[in-house]
């Protein structure tokens, strides 16, 4: 898209899917959003983060610290876990401004095609967000109990999560690799479903070809027209996701030493703390987030496999707005590991009081992890392939589905 072009916003006449949205000088604007979310992120690590005072005892950390001290008690996956939650972040940034930069200088640069495949990769599994909720929650909890307080890079941390989501609103897909590899589309591609006309479309970079079967003539990647099996795998990874509930919900997900004596709490214990000392809304967060979410997440999931199966008079656009909705909640859940993670790093005040991650931590993680696998492991594709409600078929079929 050349910088004279108006800002265009393409969905799918089929079911209203936006397929990309491009705006005037997009690459420098990206480039720009990308640089000062970096800039950001890196003030946020140079000085104290949070800072938690009780009976005279006080304790401040840094946003690294939080690694260090789930490392230093043994609780190795839970701190390669917060690792990845600051390491991938870097990783896209930087991606970002290696393709914004070939997009702005129009040059092809080495390993761009692999750049543009890991963004695709790495974007669901951003969760900075989900971590500054995680924040406010865990402060919430401690506020009865000692007092809390921001340090100076506690702010460059907000700004960087904002800057960091409008880095990936503007990221769009289709338009970097249209930027970078433009590719017409095959000759005897006509209006209506490339599915019906014997094609397929990548969904890493958008690119048509021919077959409902291969590799993408543009990013290699391995396309299918319809992914065969899909519903098995979403199924056992549901089923994995249901076993590994129960522990997650019956142990500790968090111990509490105070003065000597020690008290575990599970995810609803937790809440029903929450809602004893009068924090209603943030109750009612973690319950939605750490109950609600995954159990309905796995229910939704297993009806759309149910669905898309048998005929059904359901709507195929319902059926696909319900599966944009649970991958768009799933990471969601990861709110109670974000709270624990900071308590852990915030309240070592050695005999006095002190907080640890329980068994469970891990257990709740693997419910997160699995349920995000199952919604990628997905194809909504499916529900089209089944004759449905008219009212699919109400609008004119222009979309490469």
């Amino acid at each position: 898209m050349s910088d004279s072009e108006q800002p265009i916003d393409v969905r799918c006449e089929r079911c209203g899917h936006r397929i990309t949205h491009q705006i005037v000088h997009q690459a420098v604007t990206l480039k720009w959003y990308a640089l000062s979310a970096l800039l950001m992120l890196a003030m946020s690590m140079l000085y104290s983060f949070l800072g938690f005072s009780a009976k005279g005892v006080e304790h401040r950390f840094r946003f690294t610290d939080t690694i260090e001290v789930l490392l230093n008690n043994h609780f190795v996956a839970l701190g390669i876990l917060l690792s990845l939650l600051l390491i991938l972040p870097v990783i896209y940034l930087l991606l970002t401004l290696y393709a914004s930069a070939a997009i702005e200088h129009k040059r092809t640069l080495p390993g761009l095609k692999l750049s543009l495949r890991m963004l695709w990769g790495i974007e669901p599994w951003l969760m900075m967000d989900v971590f500054l909720v995680g924040i406010l929650v865990a402060l919430i909890k401690l506020h009865s109990m000692a007092q809390v307080e921001f340090g100076l890079s506690f702010w460059p941390f907000c700004l960087f999560v904002v800057l960091l989501v409008k880095t990936l609103l503007l990221c769009d897909r289709v338009w970097l690799w249209n930027s970078l590899f433009p590719q017409a589309n095959p000759e005897s591609l006509q209006t209506g479903v490339a599915h019906t006309q014997g094609m397929t479309v990548c969904h890493c970079c958008g690119a048509v070809s021919h077959g409902l079967e291969g590799y993408c003539p543009r990013c290699s990647t391995h396309v299918q027209s319809r992914t065969k099996g899909h519903q098995k795998k979403t199924v056992a990874l549901l089923i994995a996701s249901c076993v590994m509930f129960i522990p997650a919900n019956w142990f500790p997900i968090m111990d509490t030493a105070f003065l000597g004596s020690s008290h575990g709490s599970t995810i609803l214990g937790g809440v029903i703390l929450l809602w004893a000392t009068g924090s209603y809304p943030i109750a009612l967060v973690v319950f939605v987030a750490s109950v609600v979410v995954p159990i309905f997440k796995i229910l939704l999931l297993s009806w759309l496999c149910w669905q898309s199966r048998h005929q059904k008079p359901r709507s195929a656009k319902q059926l696909q707005h319900f599966y944009f909705f649970t991958e768009f909640i799933g990471r969601w859940s990861m709110i109670d590991i974000f709270v624990v993670a900071i308590l852990t790093a915030l309240v070592q005040l050695g005999s006095l009081m002190r907080i640890i991650p329980g068994p469970a931590i891990i257990a709740f993680a693997s419910v997160v992890v699995l349920t995000m696998l199952a919604a990628q492991s997905f194809d909504p594709r499916s529900f089209w392939d089944t004759p449905r409600s008219p009212e699919d078929y109400s609008t004119k079929e222009t979309s490469l589905d």
